[in-house]
């Protein structure tokens, strides 16, 4: 069995308490992310935003932190119109962004 990390799954195994796993998802998927898209694409700052959130869940605030500086950077950035990139489509990134943003 293939295990598809998204935020959404991240999102699946906050609500479930499995803070461990979300975690360990949220780590791959931002890494993958990453490597397809580089540090400075919206979509790699959304990844990395919901690292921050399953850091914070597992009482990693120091590091969850950092993640959130950097991500909130280039989400902020994306808002005001610079990154004509729609890969995520507009209203799931700006779903996303808004969740990133408020938590």
């Amino acid at each position: 069995m293939r295990v598809i990390y998204t935020p959404t799954r991240v999102l699946a195994l906050l609500h479930t308490t499995d803070h461990d796993r979300a975690l360990d998802t949220a780590e791959k998927y931002h890494k993958y992310v990453r490597s397809l898209l580089g540090d400075q694409h919206r979509d790699t700052a959304l990844a990395e935003g919901y690292l921050a959130v399953a850091k914070t869940h597992k009482g990693a605030t120091e590091a969850a932190l950092e993640h959130f500086k950097s991500a909130a950077a280039i989400l902020a950035a994306s808002a005001s119109g610079t990154d004509d990139d729609e890969a995520a489509g507009p209203s799931n990134f700006e779903a996303d962004r808004r969740y990133i943003l408020e938590n």
